[in-house]
Order: structure tokens, then sequence, then C-alpha cells
């Protein structure tokens, strides 16, 4: 079976169109090696939900939290407790805890991890910790997730939807904001936002190659049955010159990688070309 001109067109064209990775300065997260990594992400987030830390910003995670899970959820920026690897009864480790005189937060952080948790066993630990108050189960994911009975009360939200509420409240925190934690907060949010890109780009090349693996195949197959032809164009050519009375002779295969010519023999200043085409080529010629 061969490819038809158009079919190999339409390959290199879908190719073409796939989205081309971004040149972009690396964060500092990225060069440290960090960006995969969850309970690094989680130390992050748990720096910057609880108020009373060195950043200065305050409530302003929480505030946006509460307006992605609640808009009725007052947070009082006295008394939060913000813990990591909270551990449950059977002995599983939620990623975010917090608590304060009004409410209960449970967060669990994925990156890249699948959705494997026993998020049955961390819900009922978070409704154990009530005692009055509200409980909300969080799943801050890098990837959109749809919500399921499997995540028994855990409510989606997207690092994307999260930061973007984030950088629009930021402004007013500017004044009280201390550095080195802004610059830290921007290069945290900047290498999400590339793992969010790289992602995408991942899935469309997925999809390009599933779409297209047997034409895909069929042109590698093509390409290998060319190269052989080639050589052996080269061989039959080095048995029928007569070298004798030559004196410069050079023979030199490997052109067929430019997938229109093979191989060039040199003799006294002319030169012989083999040419060699695809089985498709010579059907439509």
């Amino acid at each position: 079976m061969t490819l038809s001109i158009e079919q190999i067109t339409d390959l290199f064209t879908g190719l073409k169109n796939l989205p081309k990775a971004v040149n972009r300065e690396p964060t500092f997260m990225e060069i440290a090696g960090y960006p995969h990594f969850e309970n690094v992400c989680s130390n992050i987030l748990a720096f910057y939900l609880q108020p009373s830390n060195e950043h200065g910003f305050g409530t302003l995670f929480l505030d946006t939290l509460a307006t992605l899970i609640d808009e009725e959820l007052a947070i009082d920026g006295s008394g939060i407790d913000v813990r990591r690897e909270e551990i449950t009864e059977k002995g599983k480790r939620i990623d975010l805890v917090i608590e304060s005189d009004n409410y209960v937060i449970g967060i669990e952080n994925k990156i890249f991890a699948g959705l494997y948790n026993d998020f049955s066993e961390y819900s009922k630990y978070l409704e154990s910790l009530r005692n009055g108050r509200k409980v909300c189960k969080i799943l801050l994911s890098l990837r959109s997730t749809k919500p399921s009975s499997e995540l028994d009360g855990f409510q989606p939200i997207g690092y994307e939807d999260f930061f973007q509420k984030v950088v629009a409240n930021i402004g007013s925190y500017f004044l009280t904001a201390h550095e080195p934690h802004v610059t830290f907060l921007r290069d945290f949010i900047q290498t999400i936002q590339n793992l969010q890109e790289v992602t995408t780009m991942d899935r469309q090349r997925l999809e390009y190659f599933r779409n297209n693996h047997q034409n895909i195949a069929i042109l590698l197959n093509e390409v290998d049955g060319l190269r052989q032809d080639m050589r052996m164009k080269v061989q039959q050519l080095k048995e029928v010159v007569t070298f004798e009375d030559i004196s410069t002779c050079h023979i030199e295969s490997g052109l067929w990688r430019s997938l229109t010519y093979g191989s060039l023999i040199f003799r006294e200043g002319h030169q012989i070309v083999a040419q060699g085409k695809y089985k498709s080529q010579l059907e439509s010629s």
C-alpha cells in the first residue's frame, strides 16, 4: 500500500500546523527542576494561604478560593491554621487543611498525577473536623476536571481560574506585599502557566499522531524502501562503471535524504545522477 501525493502533503501540512514551542526564559522553579513536584507546589500554596506569613498578601489567596467555591464564605484573617500533609485515620495524607473558627477547607493538589486518591477517606476526615463549622473540599488541578461522584464532594478548581482571580485582585495588595515574595509568586504562577501550555501542546500532538498513525507508518515504510532502492542503485553503478581510465572518481550515497536525488558519480568533471521516486510518484507519472 502506498500514499498519494495529496495524502503525503496532508500529513506534512498537519504536522506543520501543530503549535510550536515558544522560546521563553525558564523560571527559577524550572531551572531548579521543581515544577513537576506536587509537594513543592503545595508548600508554596501553604505559605501564601497563611495570611500571617511574611508575604504581605494577607487573605488574598483565601479570598480567591472563597469566590470560587462559595460566594457567601466569609474569610476572617485571624485564627487561621494552614497545615500540610494532614494524616487521616487510615494513614492517607491530605495535601492542605485550613481551619478557622468558622470553616474547614481541605485541598487536594494535583499537577500531573492521576485521580487515584481515596477521596471518600479525605471527605470523611474533613467531616470529622466540622464541629459546627462549614466544610469546603477542593480539588486544585492543572487540568480541568469535571465534578463527579468519585470525587466525593470535592469541588474541582483549575489553576488557570485560580490564578486569573489572584492576578485580578492582587493590585490592592502591592503596597503591603513584601519583596522577594512578589517575585516568588510571579515565578510560581508563570511556572504553572508554562506547564499548562506544554500539556496543551502535548495533547494536540498526541491527537495528531493518533489520527494519522496508519498513514505515518506507510510513509515511513516508503522512505525505508526508497533508501534501500538508492543503495542498490549505487551498488549497481559501482559494478557497471570501469574505473581504470578515470583519474578522479567519487561515488557518494545518501543524497536520498532529500527524497529526490539518489547518488552522484563524478567522472572527469562530469556527473551522473541516479534519481529515485516513491512508488506512488511512479504510478502517478
